[in-house]
């Protein structure tokens, strides 16, 4: 990927607070820097690489175009690594490692020695072993540097040994991570099992993870959460929904009851929670859904930082509860009563977000016969451009405007969507097998005959039906109701 190219996706990444906090680091100067120009050209509705290559020449024909993009990447990532030291735990002990090293080479020993004993206890509570590592290292390289003076032996045994201690705590995390990593690449790439073959491997892997999480401490909270991960996935590849959602319950329990994890990684838990509530759409478990709904309403007011993503997160699944179970008014009013917070979402949200919202949007307004407004909806997002291909709803976006031209009655924009469409997905072989098969459907119904039409669909939902047995093939017919779809189809006149 050319450097301008991680620009795009870089600068479309942040949201606002992270692009005003930018900003502010760039003042200062009388005159508008090259690459404070090139920044704000990649902020355009429909920057693509050429065309901001192309604008940034014209004007600043003396200035370097490459030189101007690294720099710039170097300006962001430091800003974005600044601002993320302070929400994770992980970098902020990072940045005392930093600390430590110059501390060290200034001389200012005992202040050195301080800060790393700090930081080994609290890498230590929180079971980050590989940096507490990084800290004995430094504390025994050192030590070492100024001939371990006031170390007495025993002593240097004992730090030894807690470095031998972490290093094998740390190699144990990893070796059952590589198991849940392993689970995780066949249920994505295999689905569920489907003959004694596979269920054979999948149970030899399972007595691997138990044998990885037996060798580890019992009260360790993440060889705990690994396990439970593993054994969700592990249901859901033998067919054993109930038992993958009663495990994602234990694994919310186990966060609950460890407030101390939760708070240094708000990310991750309200990433678990998404999880949550995505495995309760696929299995349709409606009714258990309001309640993690508020749990991430309950991030948001108690982790600031989150509160954006969290909000967004509870009402996109406000939204779901309501589309899937074909509640299309219902979600019409829930949209208009939160035109406030919906433009808030617009304005922070990453490009992976903002994608899912605008296909929310639009299937709502769609679903209620508003064309117009489902297509302004989708034309928001769309007009990214190239970049927008890289998220893995882009196809859904496509095939939606597909069934907006189709059911609007507009022909000539419907034949240029679908060849568009199909000019893309030729160049791509990561295009799902719903978004394919669904175009080739409505590029055969609009010019054939009434019998062969009915035919050619009902052929097509047997397929969906097949499809649908693939959990994330399953989620994008159910969220665009493609077999309800079809089956009015069948009934229609073209």
């Amino acid at each position: 990927m050319a450097k301008i190219d991680s620009l795009l996706v870089l600068v479309n990444s942040m949201n606002k607070a992270e692009k005003r906090l930018f900003q502010l680091t760039m003042r200062g100067y009388e005159k508008e820097k090259d690459y404070q120009f090139l920044y704000q050209l990649l902020q355009q509705k429909q920057a693509e690489p050429e065309k901001v290559r192309n604008q940034f020449n014209t004007q600043r024909p003396r200035a370097n175009f490459d030189i101007c993009c690294h720099h710039l990447y170097k300006q962001l990532m430091r800003s974005l690594i600044e601002q993320e030291t302070e929400k994770d735990i992980e970098n902020h002990l990072l940045k005392q490692y930093r600390e430590c090293k110059i501390l060290f080479q200034r001389a200012l020993y005992d202040d050195c020695f301080k800060l790393i004993e700090q930081a080994s206890a609290v890498s230590l509570q929180y079971e980050k072993y590989q940096l507490h590592t990084l800290f004995s290292r430094l504390e025994l390289q050192s030590l070492n540097q100024l001939e371990f003076k006031g170390c007495s032996e025993n002593e240097l045994i004992r730090k030894q040994g807690k470095l031998e201690t972490a290093s094998r705590n740390q190699r144990a995390i990893d070796n059952h991570y590589a198991l849940y990593n392993l689970i995780r690449h066949r249920q994505y790439c295999q689905g569920p099992t489907r003959n004694n073959e596979e269920k054979g491997k999948l149970n030899d892997l399972a007595f691997n993870e138990l044998q990885a999480n037996f060798g580890q401490t019992k009260d360790s909270f993440e060889s705990q959460k690994i396990h439970l991960l593993f054994q969700s996935s592990y249901f859901l590849m033998t067919a054993n929904p109930r038992s993958s959602l009663k495990t994602y319950f234990e694994l919310n329990e186990l966060f609950e009851q460890n407030p101390t994890h939760r708070a240094a990684s708000s990310d991750h838990y309200l990433s678990h929670i998404q999880g949550i509530l995505h495995n309760l759409r696929i299995f349709e478990q409606y009714n258990e859904m309001p309640y993690f709904i508020e749990k991430a309403k309950n991030i948001a007011s108690e982790f600031p930082g989150t509160s954006v993503r969290a909000l967004f997160l509870a009402w996109l699944y406000e939204s779901f509860l309501l589309t899937d179970r074909h509640l299309y008014y219902e979600a019409f009013e829930q949209t208009e009563k939160s035109t406030e917070s919906i433009v808030v979402f617009q304005s922070n949200l990453s490009l992976s977000s903002l994608s899912e919202l605008q296909l929310q949007l639009a299937l709502v307004f769609y679903k209620n016969k508003k064309y117009r407004q489902a297509s302004r909806e989708l034309n928001r997002i769309l007009q990214h451009g190239k970049i927008l291909q890289q998220q893995a709803v882009y196809p859904t976006l496509r095939l939606l405007m597909v069934m907006i031209r189709f059911d609007s009655g507009d022909r000539e924009l419907l034949a240029y969507e679908i060849r568009s469409l199909e000019r893309e997905f030729a160049q791509s072989h990561s295009s799902r097998q719903t978004e394919r098969s669904m175009l080739k459907l409505i590029r055969q119904t609009s010019s054939t005959t009434e019998e062969k039409r009915e035919k050619i669909i009902q052929k097509q939902i047997q397929f969906l039906e097949v499809l649908a047995q693939n959990s994330n093939e399953k989620l994008r017919i159910q969220a665009l109701d493609l077999l309800g779809w079809l089956n009015s189809l069948k009934k229609q006149r073209l």
